[in-house]
């Protein structure tokens, strides 16, 4: 994930009322406090497994949307927990929605994203994908 936000059912956020806000006007459609069972199991921070799938969560320290805090703590909580590999890239200056606009630091976003499924490929096939054309990477 980008940005992502990870504790739905936690109201305040970090950063006021403006996430809060857009999650239960637009996302949820309902307060927190009228259907707080919806925040909770929307935020992933309650879906943490051993069996989680690999992750490389992206996230800008100067987001004010979604409080970097989160995905740190999102992150450790994943790495503590999960089998596989959890990768946390905190990009220094980047806002909410930072590769919105074409810039250097969306292009090695989009980079860092690329190796990390190649090597995540190389690495952890997945299940039966062995002459399976569908997930089987051609050669060139």
């Amino acid at each position: 994930p980008f940005y992502g936000v990870y504790e739905w059912d936690d109201p305040r956020h970090g950063n006021g009322e403006a996430l809060t806000d857009i999650l239960a006007r637009y996302i949820v459609k309902q307060s927190y406090a009228a259907a707080p069972e919806i925040y909770r199991s929307a935020s992933p921070v309650h879906r943490i497994s051993a069996d989680a799938p690999p992750a490389l969560i992206i996230h800008g320290d100067h987001d004010t949307l979604a409080p970097v805090e989160e995905a740190r703590r999102f992150a450790a909580e994943l790495r503590r927990v999960s089998r596989n590999p959890v990768v946390y890239a905190e990009l220094r200056g980047a806002h909410h929605a930072f590769e919105v606009f074409n810039s250097i630091r969306t292009l090695d976003a989009v980079s860092g994203v690329d190796r990390f499924l190649a090597w995540l490929l190389a690495t952890h096939p997945p299940q039966g994908a062995v002459g399976d054309p569908e997930i089987t990477p051609r050669r060139a």
